[in-house]
């Protein structure tokens, strides 16, 4: 196929997922309205249905797609204006430190504007529907327990899965960001570990799962974990992601809080930041036997100390139109940012082959 036509098929795609979306939010806001005029007063009692709940992942899917859109236009236009190539202009800025904090920086806003958004098509408060309270103080103990089992357990199983990646020839560049000054990382602490902890588990384990978990705990772990892998868009850590997004939709789902979710996301991004701080070397093939044993049994001991925990009660609320309550609405309104996501998925997979 000619890379003009299959140019043209794609922007034809995606022209149509967008008019999709669209209407998706068009029938929301008439969904609304029609609740309003039959609720009254009490609709500021009810909580995200499902089918709100769905749309707000598309809703925070295609803010990041169409805010990263848009900083790729501007360094394009001025990588033109330099009289360079895209390619020439990123190798040239690849490591400079106001390029790459806008670059990370931009995700984190992304997801703020969903917030905001989301705010907004419900009309309530920002954050209204997020769980902030202090928990119980077991629920420390088992998000350290399930931050350790994940760092340390799951990190080499996930390094298997990326080498299984490169024997069919999946090759993604080395894309490491200046962070060899301590206000370097510093800066990163808070862009790349404390804004995506917060805002990420304000998406997922806030809005998403809010209207999620009423269809049950085991149906909402899964997609939970899956919606927060896929929208990472990254091959090389879908296992990963995947496991996380279970265990912190479960640990959200016993305790009613985000802030254990919050600390371990955290932990998890500074810790990864930090080891590449201090340039700590490789374990020995017994060492990280040893360590992914251990971590594998924190896990699985956190795992278990959840699920026979009793789940934290919420606040009673209101329900409204049982038709928006199901599993179809729920992925009516998420499968345009599912279907987007997965198209990025690949697009990656597919641009690394053989590089």
């Amino acid at each position: 196929m000619h890379p003009l036509t299959f140019k043209y098929l794609l922007n034809c795609f995606w022209t149509k997922i967008l008019d999709i979306y669209l209407f998706l939010i068009y029938n929301y806001c008439i969904m609304k309205k029609s609740n309003q005029s039959t609720n009254g007063c009490n609709r500021i009692l009810s909580p995200l249905t499902p089918a709100e709940s769905g749309l707000s992942f598309t809703v925070a899917v295609f803010t990041v797609l169409v805010i990263s859109l848009v900083f790729s236009l501007a360094v394009t236009a001025i990588a033109s204006g330099s009289g360079l190539t895209t390619e020439q202009f990123n190798e040239a800025i690849k490591d400079n430190l106001v390029y790459n904090a806008l670059a990370y920086g931009l995700s984190s806003v992304s997801l703020f504007l969903s917030v905001v958004i989301l705010c907004r098509l419900k009309g309530r408060k920002p954050l209204a529907d997020v769980p902030l309270k202090k928990p119980r103080a077991r629920f420390w103990a088992i998000a350290l327990l399930l931050v350790v089992g994940l760092l340390f357990g799951f990190t080499e199983l996930n390094n298997l899965f990326i080498s299984a990646l490169q024997k069919i020839g999946y090759s993604k560049p080395d894309m490491s960001i200046p962070n060899d000054r301590g206000y370097e990382l510093a800066m990163w602490l808070i862009l790349a570990a404390a804004f995506p902890a917060f805002f990420e588990e304000c998406i997922f384990r806030g809005y998403l799962l809010e209207g999620l978990k009423e269809l049950g705990t085991v149906f909402a772990v899964i997609v939970g974990g899956l919606l927060f892998s896929l929208f990472h868009q990254n091959p090389q850590q879908t296992p990963y992601q995947f496991i996380c997004g279970m265990a912190f939709t479960l640990l959200a789902v016993k305790c009613n809080s985000l802030l254990p979710c919050m600390a371990m996301h955290f932990l998890n991004n500074a810790v990864i930041l930090v080891t590449d701080f201090f340039s700590v070397p490789a374990f020995s093939p017994t060492v990280s036997i040893i360590l992914t044993v251990l971590g594998l049994a924190c896990f699985i001991a956190g795992i278990v100390w959840l699920i026979l925990t009793k789940t934290e009660k919420s606040a009673p609320t209101e329900q409204e139109n049982p038709a928006n309550h199901t599993k179809s609405r729920f992925l009516l309104f998420a499968m345009p940012g599912m279907v987007a996501c997965l198209i990025m998925w690949v697009a990656d997979l597919i641009s690394y082959l053989g590089v």
